[in-house]
Parts: C-alpha cells; sequence; structure tokens
C-alpha cells in the first residue's frame, strides 16, 4: 500500500527536490545578469546583499542572488560552473539538512553555495572537514572565490598561536577540522578573561564526511586533560601477571558444536512465543526443534514438552531468562534458552551462565569480542588474588573486591583488555617509542589522541613502551552536544541515507539523496562466500591477477593493518607491483591515491573512508608536472597526451575495480569504498569476498549454522557461493552491528546529556564572571547564603537556645572567615534571641572586616582579587565534579541489580553530586577571599630578595659539594675572591629577568600594568 502512494505523490526526497527545483530555476534566471557584471561590482553585490539581510530580508529570499554570485565567481576564478544538482544540494544545505551526494560529484565546490549566503549574517559559517589537510587544502582551493566576492577565509590549524586562530575565526568564512573546533571552544571556556577566547558565536556549520564525524566518532568525546597524581609503576606491576592467566575456551567450544535454532511458530501451541530458542549442549544434551515438535505433536502443550526435554537431559539452571517466561517460572529450571534477535529470529550464540562456569573451569578469563570486555571467572580471581599476594599488591586475608584494593580492579581489567582484546596493527601501531590508536573507520593513524580508563597505560605497559601518566579530565564533551550548539547545522556526505533514522533522532537532520549530475554506471556485483580465509584470499589473489593482465587498476579495502599486510606478502609472493596505503605509509598518502588510478596499478588501502583524494582514471598528470621543476609548455602538452592515453586505456579495460576483503561492520563504510569507483559517470566495478571466518560473521553472525549448511548443500573448500540468502545474512549481521552501535550511541548521548546540562550552566557562569567589571555584589550575595547555611547548621532555626552549638559556630566562623567573633556574647545579651538577629549581627561582622582589607589593599586590586578566585575556585570544583561524575557512571549500572533505573538513578545523583559542588564553590570562594592576605611591593620586594639569596647559598652549598681539591687550589691561583667559609668562589647574584615595576606593563602580554594583573597575584599567593 505504502509503495502504491509512492508511485503516485513520489517519496518525500521526490518532492523535497522538486520542490527546491523551482528555486534552481530562478538562480538560473540570475545567470545571464550576473554574467554582465563587472569584477569589481562583486565585493559591491556583497555589501548591497548584507544590507538587505539587515533590513529584514530572509536567506531564502536572498538565496537565488546569492547563488548566481557564486556561480559566477566560480566560473571567473576557478573555470568551474556548478551543476544544477550542485545548486540543489547548496539549497539543502541552507536549509539545515544533510545532502547525501555520491563520492566525485563535487560537494567541496557545492559548500561554497551555502557559506557564501550565510556570511551574509555577519556571524561567520564554519566549514569542518575530517583532517587538517583537507581542511587547507579545500581553503586555498575555494579562498580566490571567496575573496573575489569580497570576503575573508581563514583556516584553524593545531600549532597556530591564539592572536592567529582568533584573526581566522574573525573571517566570514573558516575551514577548520572538527577536533579543533571543539576543542577551541573548550579552551575558550578555560580562560579567564573575554579577550583570551578565539571562537564568536556558533551560528552556522557545515560537516563534511558528516557520517564519520558525527556518527562514527560519536562515541569519542574531546577531552582536555591535566596529569593526575598517580604512578605509572602499578600498571608495569599488573602488566607482568596478566600474561600468566589463562583465557577460557569458550570460543573454541562454541565452534563445537554449540547449537542455536529457531522455533516455527506455526508448530508450536501454548506459551512459547515466536523467537524462543532451545539451546544444546555438546553432545547427547542437544535439544532441537524436531524433538520439541514431535512432543507437542502428542497433544502436550509447549511449556510441559520444554519440561519433558530438560528434565531428561537432567539440565538445570534456574538463572537464565528467555521468551515465554511463563513456562519457565512454571518449570522453575530454563536451562538453555536465550532472548533471539528480534529481526531474524536467530542470534549468536552466547552462553548460559551455566556454561560459561564449566567450560572456563580451565580458563581465568572469558573475553566478548562484541562488547570489547574481559571478564574474569571464579577461578580467575582465585588465581589472580594469589599473584597478587605473591607479588605484595595484596595482603594475607585482603579479597580483591575490598573497598580499598577498587584501584587494583580498575588497573587489572585494564590491563586484561589490553592483552586479550586490543591487538597491534589492528586497533594500533607502535611507532617512535609511542602506541598511536588506528582509526577502525579510516584506518588513520590519531597522534595525540589517547585510549581512557588507563587503557593506553596498559597498552603501553604490555608493548614496553615509556607508560605515560594516567590524565584527570580538565574539561570534556561530545562531538553530538559540540554540533548542537550551533544555531543551524548542515553536512554534507556520499553515504547518509543508511543512517538517516539516527541523524533525525539524534541531530534533528533530514537526509536529502541529491541526483547525480551524469548517471552511475558502475556495476556492483554480488559477494562471493568462501569457508576459509584461505580460500577467499587465494580467490582475491587470482583476480587482481586478472585485472592487472589486463591494464584495469584495482583498488583493494581492508579493515585492518594486519590483513593488508597479509594480501601485500600474497602479492610479492605472485610478483604484482603494489603500494600499500595503511596506518604505517600515512606520510605517502596522497601520492599513493593520487596514482591508484594507473593501469594495472594495484592499491592496498585500510579503510579508503574519508581520504579524501580522488582517484583519477589514468593517474594524477599534477604528480608528474610537480616532479619537474620549470617544465615547459612542451613539457605539459606530452605529460596530457600520456595522461589520455592512459586515462582510455584504463576506461577500456572497465575503470577502477573495487575488491572488498571483508564486510565492514557498517553497511556505509562498505558504500564509501565502493564509491571510489564510478564517480561523474566514469566504468568501474566492485565485488567484496567474505569467508566465514571473518570478524563480522564470527562475532554477529552464525558461522556455525551457515558452515554446516553450506557443507550439507555439497560445497567444498576453494568453491565459492554467490547466494541471495548468504547477502542477506550478511545484511542482517551488519544492522544488527548498525543497531548496537546506535544504540551505545544513543545511550551515551542521554548519560552525556546529563553532564551537557551541568556544562553549559558552568561555562555560562565562567562567562557572566569574565563579563562582569565588578563582582562585588556577587560576593556579597554568596557571602549571605554561606553565613545563612553556615549558622544554620549550628544554630538550627527550631532547636530551643540550650540546643545550639555556639562554641562550634565560633569556631567554624574563625575557620572559614578569619577574624573571632564574640557570638556567646550576642547570644547572653539578647533574652529572647533567635538565629535571625544571629546571622544578621555575623554577617555585618564579616562585612566590616572585609571592607576594611578592601580599603588597605584598594578596590581596584581586590575586585580583580575576587573575580580570579571565584573563576579558579569554579574551575577547581568544576575539575573534581567531573571525575566524581565518571566515577559513579562506571557503576551506576549495578543498580540494575537492585531494580532501579541505572539512567535515572545517575539523573538523580548527577544532580545531588551538582548541586553539593554549587555550595562548596560559594563557601571556598568566601573562604579564600576572606582569608587571603595582600601585602604591599615593598614587603614582595623584601622576601624576593631574601628568597634569592637562600636560592644562591644553597647553590652554593651544593657547588661546595661538588668541587674537588684540585679544582678549589686550581680557583685560588686563578686570584678569584673566595668566601672562607665555604671554600667556593663568591659572586653577585644577577637577575634573571629585569624586575618590573608596580606601574609597568605586565610582561604576559595582557595590556594590564603589573599591580593589576601577575603583580596581584604574587601579592594574593604570598
Amino acid at each position: 500500500m505504502w509503495k502504491f502512494f509512492t508511485r503516485i505523490f513520489g517519496s518525500r526526497n521526490q518532492r523535497l527536490i522538486k520542490e527546491l527545483g523551482r528555486t534552481v530555476a530562478a538562480v538560473n534566471a540570475f545567470e545571464a545578469k550576473t554574467a554582465e557584471l563587472r569584477d569589481e561590482q562583486f565585493p559591491e553585490k556583497t555589501r548591497e546583499l548584507k544590507a538587505r539581510f539587515a533590513a529584514g530580508a530572509t536567506l531564502e529570499a536572498l538565496a537565488p542572488e546569492a547563488f548566481a554570485l557564486v556561480r559566477e565567481a566560480s566560473r571567473r576564478k576557478l573555470g568551474l560552473r556548478h551543476f544544477d544538482v550542485q545548486l540543489i544540494g547548496g539549497l539543502v544545505l541552507n536549509a539545515g539538512k544533510i545532502a547525501e551526494m555520491r563520492t566525485g560529484e563535487g560537494k567541496t565546490l557545492m559548500a561554497t553555495l551555502p557559506a557564501y549566503l550565510n556570511s551574509l549574517t555577519g556571524e561567520g559559517v564554519h566549514v569542518v572537514t575530517v583532517n587538517e589537510y583537507l581542511a587547507q587544502r579545500d581553503s586555498d582551493w575555494m579562498a580566490p572565490v571567496f575573496r573575489f566576492l569580497g570576503l575573508e577565509v581563514g583556516v584553524i590549524k593545531n600549532a597556530q598561536s591564539q592572536d592567529e586562530k582568533r584573526a581566522a575565526y574573525a573571517c566570514d568564512i573558516t575551514y577548520g577540522t572538527n577536533n579543533e573546533f571543539g576543542f577551541d571552544y573548550l579552551r575558550d571556556n578555560l580562560a579567564f578573561r573575554l579577550e583570551e577566547r578565539v571562537q564568536r558565536k556558533l551560528s552556522f556549520a557545515i560537516v563534511d564526511e558528516v557520517d564519520s564525524i558525527l556518527i562514527d566518532e560519536a562515541r569519542t568525546p574531546l577531552i582536555i586533560s591535566g596529569p593526575a597524581e598517580e604512578s605509572t609503576e602499578l600498571y608495569l606491576k599488573i602488566n607482568a601477571l596478566v600474561p600468566k592467566l589463562a583465557r577460557a575456551p569458550l570460543e573454541e567450544a562454541v565452534e563445537r558444536g554449540l547449537l542455536i535454532e529457531q522455533i516455527d511458530s506455526k508448530r508450536v501451541r501454548g506459551d512459547l512465543r515466536q523467537g524462543d530458542v532451545i539451546l544444546g549442549v555438546n553432545g547427547e544434551n542437544v535439544a532441537t526443534v524436531e524433538q520439541l515438535s514431535a512432543a507437542l505433536g502428542r497433544g502436550k502443550s509447549a511449556h510441559k514438552a520444554k519440561l519433558e526435554v530438560w528434565r531428561d537431559r537432567r539440565v538445570h539452571n534456574p538463572s537464565v531468562e528467555f521468551l515465554g517466561a511463563e513456562a519457565a517460572e512454571t518449570a522453575g529450571a530454563a536451562e538453555g534458552a536465550v532472548r533471539a534477535t528480534r529481526a531474524t529470529g536467530v542470534g549468536a550464540r552466547q552462553p548460559t551462565p551455566a556454561e560459561r562456569y564449566e567450560l572456563a573451569i580451565d580458563g581465568d578469563f572469558w573475553v566478548d569480542e562484541k562488547a570489547k570486555q574481559a571478564t574474569l571467572t571464579e577461578s580467575g580471581h582465585q588465581r589472580i588474588e594469589e599473584l597478587f599476594a605473591a607479588s605484595g599488591l595484596l595482603r594475607d586475608g585482603e579479597s580483591l573486591y575490598d573497598a580499598t584494593n577498587i584501584r587494583l580492579m580498575h588497573h587489572l581489567n585494564a590491563a586484561l583488555r589490553a592483552h586479550a582484546i586490543y591487538k597491534r596493527d589492528v586497533d594500533y601501531i607502535v611507532r617512535g617509542g609511542e602506541v598511536i590508536i588506528v582509526d577502525e573507520f579510516t584506518g588513520r593513524t590519531m597522534p595525540g589522541r589517547r585510549w581512557s580508563d588507563g587503557l593506553h597505560q596498559a597498552v603501553e605497559a604490555k608493548e614496553g613502551v615509556q607508560v605515560r601518566e594516567e590524565n584527570q579530565t580538565v574539561a570534556s564533551i561530545t562531538f553530538q552536544n559540540y554540533f548542537r550548539l550551533y544555531s543551524k547545522l548542515s553536512g554534507m556526505t556520499g553515504t547518509a541515507d543508511t543512517e538517516a533514522f539516527e541523524f533525525q533522532e539524534i541531530y534533528g537532520l533530514e537526509v536529502a539523496v541529491i541526483p547525480t549530475h551524469k548517471p552511475m554506471v558502475r556495476k556492483d556485483r554480488a559477494d562471493l562466500v568462501f569457508l576459509t580465509e584461505q580460500d577467499k584470499f587465494q580467490a582475491i589473489l587470482e583476480d587482481i591477477q586478472d585485472c592487472a593482465k589486463r591494464g584495469q587498476p584495482v583498488l583493494v579495502g581492508t579493515t585492518s593493518i594486519e590483513t593488508s599486510e597479509r594480501l601485500a606478502k600474497l602479492l610479492v609472493g605472485a610478483k604484482i607491483p603494489h603500494e600499500v596505503l595503511n596506518a604505517k605509509q600515512h606520510e605517502r598518502e596522497a601520492h599513493i591515491v593520487a596514482e591508484a588510478g594507473r593501469p594495472s596499478a594495484v592499491t592496498i588501502a585500510t579503510n579508503m573512508a574519508g581520504r579524501g583524494t580522488d582517484i583519477v582514471l589514468g593517474g594524477s598528470p599534477q604528480i608528474q608536472i610537480d616532479a619537474l621543476r620549470n617544465p615547459s609548455a612542451n613539457d605539459l602538452e606530452k605529460i596530457q597526451v600520456d595522461w589520455r592515453e592512459r586515462h582510455e586505456q584504463v576506461l577500456a579495460a572497465g575503470g577502477l575495480h573495487i575488491i572488498g576483503t571483508e564486510r565492514h561492520e557498517s553497511r556505509r563504510i562498505d558504500n564509501q569504498l565502493r564509491g571510489r569507483s564510478g564517480r561523474q559517470g566514469d566504468p568501474g566495478s566492485s565485488r567484496f569476498y567474505l569467508s566465514l571466518e571473518d570478524n563480522l560473521m564470527r562475532i554477529f553472525g552464525d558461522p556455525t549454522r551457515m558452515k554446516a549448511l553450506m557443507t550439507r548443500v555439497g560445497m567444498k573448500a576453494g568453491e565459492a557461493i554467490e547466494s541471495g540468502m548468504l547477502t542477506r545474512q550478511i545484511e542482517r549481521a551488519q544492522r544488527r552491528v548498525e543497531q548496537h552501535n546506535f544504540d551505545a550511541r544513543k545511550q551515551l548521548l542521554e548519560y552525556d546529556d546529563v553532564a551537557n546540562d551541568q556544562r553549559r550552566v558552568i561555562y555560562q557562569q565562567r562567562t557572566d564572571l569574565m563579563a562582569a567589571e565588578d563582582v562585588a555584589e556577587a560576593i556579597v550575595g554568596v557571602r549571605e547564603e554561606v553565613v545563612d547555611k553556615l549558622v544554620d547548621e549550628f544554630v538550627p532555626p527550631a532547636a530551643p537556645e540550650d540546643q545550639w552549638d555556639v562554641p562550634g559556630l565560633v569556631a567554624a566562623v574563625e575557620r572559614d572567615f578569619g577574624p573571632r567573633l564574640p557570638i556567646g556574647e550576642w547570644v547572653e545579651a539578647e533574652a529572647s534571641g533567635d538565629g535571625t538577629s544571629l546571622k544578621k549581627k555575623v554577617l555585618d561582622a564579616l562585612q566590616v572586616a572585609y571592607h576594611e582589607k578592601v580599603e588597605g589593599v584598594g578596590a581596584e586590586v581586590m575586585r580583580y582579587i575576587e573575580k580570579e578566585v571565584m573563576l579558579r575556585t569554579l574551575d577547581t570544583h568544576w575539575r573534581e565534579h567531573l571525575a566524581a561524575m565518571d566515577y559513579m557512571r562506571q557503576g551506576i549500572y549495578l543498580r540494575g541489580y537492585a531494580q532501579k533505573d541505572p539512567k535515572q538513578e545517575y539523573k538523580r545523583e548527577a544532580f545531588a553530586l551538582f548541586s553539593s559542588m554549587l555550595d562548596r564553590i560559594k563557601l571556598d570562594t568566601i573562604t579564600t577571599v576572606s582569608k587571603i592576605q595582600v601585602r604591599s611591593q615593598e614587603e614582595i620586594e623584601r622576601e624576593e630578595t631574601e628568597r634569592q639569596r637562600r636560592l644562591a647559598r644553597a647553590l652554593q652549598l651544593q657547588h661546595a659539594e661538588a668541587i674537588s681539591p684540585i679544582q678549589a687550589g686550581a680557583a685560588e691561583g686563578q686570584g678569584m675572591d673566595m668566601d672562607p667559609g665555604l671554600g667556593v668562589p663568591t659572586a653577585p647574584f644577577v637577575r634573571a629577568v629585569p624586575k618590573v615595576g608596580r606601574n609597568e606593563p605586565c610582561p604576559c602580554g595582557s595590556g594590564r600594568k603589573y599591580k593589576h594583573c601577575h603583580g596581584a597575584l604574587q601579592q594574593a599567593n604570598g
């Protein structure tokens, strides 16, 4: 029915494209008029459009003329004219949507249209890319167009100074990476003065490769951290013990024949519902669908049939839940039943707790590859406690689960994951004595990025490189919450439609699929499935050899460095020239990709997603041009002729052929690999080679069942099968992974939203503080609130006077504020006193003492100190709060065992923590400004002179201990002045830096006088 209506009315996407076609016609109507403009008139037209927007015109109304101006500017400066489909894409971006354009359709050029249009607001436009190379390339490429139109273009990089970044952000269009935009936001919210910030208002962002940034990297928060006070020695000690633990052979047991069967709902009656599964353990304890059906055929209800099957097998385990719970409750025993995947009715075999115990008797830990977790078994707990005790990490009688040993568990879990799950040349590489993470989606290395929770330190210990200190989070934000700060967000990519639901659900972004300029002619061939990896790689090798003979270039996409190097060895053995592009060869990336289109070229690439360089059929002529120092016209002509010959040769051979060595976890990554071929109507082909031993099938599929089926139908080693059923099974596995990852990202967001609300409150408070010229009124208000709570603590409002703790209040006021007040006398003087009058007297006395301090120091200096103290106190407690939130989140899932919703518990406790933090901030702020001692410049200079004298004396004593009699004699012979008491030469003290006067500019570069800047801080800190 739905398809019937779609055929009549068109899909949502078709209707949107048709609607935007009217605006495209309006743009085309302006084309002749803009072609008549002189070059100098384009900046004038930009100023005119800005004035019209300021006068109330909408961007949608200005779009036709603005797009026509950009199209003409591009034609004049770059020789490129926007196609109509690029205009449609630009309109989609301007509407705050995601434009899916096939690879090679010109997304970079398309982005100039909405970027120019939205720059007319004067609030700045951010164009976000995945790496600095692309940011610089796109900025350099498009800058002539924007400057021709009278706009300024900037690019932000990691190595820039604050002034350079501030200038880049002040431009109309700013290019940069998602990481740099996010880190600059965090750094701005760690600044102490507004003028130290670099970013402007977050108005409009165009995110290139939006699926990579907003989905693939959504689970990796941006973190600015500082060193924590924890030694790295414990990582090394535990790393030496973990290899002594044995891995439980669960996976082998599953391979030997643990069965999973789907019950046909048409043949089952009673309490069983569709999706119930019967599992059996090896050998005689196998309960199959046939047995159950036979029992049902005798007219017995389903749950009774189940009971008979289980009773006959004498297997008992009441801890396992399953669909059709009524039968389980009746039975009191439910061995071997687990939840089946709703999408297919068949899920990956997950061992029951009883099976885990039985199978793990000979092992110390078992691994869940899907969740990337390693868990100790019962025997493993006992074994590791013995090892810890022997190495002195545990005392006799202590348990690993004692509260004092929580830190040991943290380090042990990290070490287990490092050894059992994270693999070298797959998840990371070791280069220059450092462990560098490899992006699982793009295959790029991520220098500077570190795993959290001690995992990175555990991997460093495992690899024998220097273990760096664990860091404490100072500021953090996820990409999900950062990009939701923009008033308007849009994105572009070649593969977004498969993730359309997540974009809509998380970001409120609709995906629009833009038609291609030319029809797609690439041939996507059916997958070939083999029984073993060895058979698969042999078939890949034969395919590559065939293409190389015909002169067809081949791009082979792998999922890991390990796979790419394995395939490279096979090609070396077959004497086939090839290039390998992975995280180890990233320096030659642009050159390798540019030449991947030459005839017979073979390129092995780890995850081509986001590489950002077009593969030109016939190879890139620019590489040859760049190799010549001063190419003549004849040289250039010869290069072009040679390229055209190679180009035609590749076209005749069928274009670029894509080979996938296995399916990725996401269909989107597969589509990105395919998208490298068949650009702009070029011919091409693609094929994926799979085996039942691939990670995707092994972890998320059901390889045992599939292998049994394929063997049953007569399939032999070395043979391949093309089957729609297998392809659907693989796609179902991918959908399960995508759903699994989506659920993880959504859950991360739901938890991070709690922290995000708090983050926005804190950052807004910091901004208000920095913007305020005078925070004296805020100090007064905070003091009143702190005193009010303090008095209520010792003098409860409803308590009789004989229950008041007056001595405790006197001590608390002296401890927190400095002065010792005669509170006892005040209480005795009032016959019927109450807490309210007492609060007023305490507050008035503290206010008088504070005013005396202000008069002694000077109001201007005190105002500066107040603001600094408030900001630093806020930052200190926020940092501690982030650590507390992290610890709470790690264990909040345990509330589920108490029948409580962990998410709601997290929200409730996070609010309590936040309220408590705000109270501590107020108390510490008032305590600090009340007790701070500010000294005069003369006192500081006297103390500094004495400090330098003590330092010089200490240096001389140290030198005296090192001097030898020969050196002393030589010194005497040279006639140097000697200190008779020390036997070493004396010399006048020389300042390392010139002394700064109180009224001179502060050397920090702030522009303020020294006495109002670091001079005041020096006074404050004593």
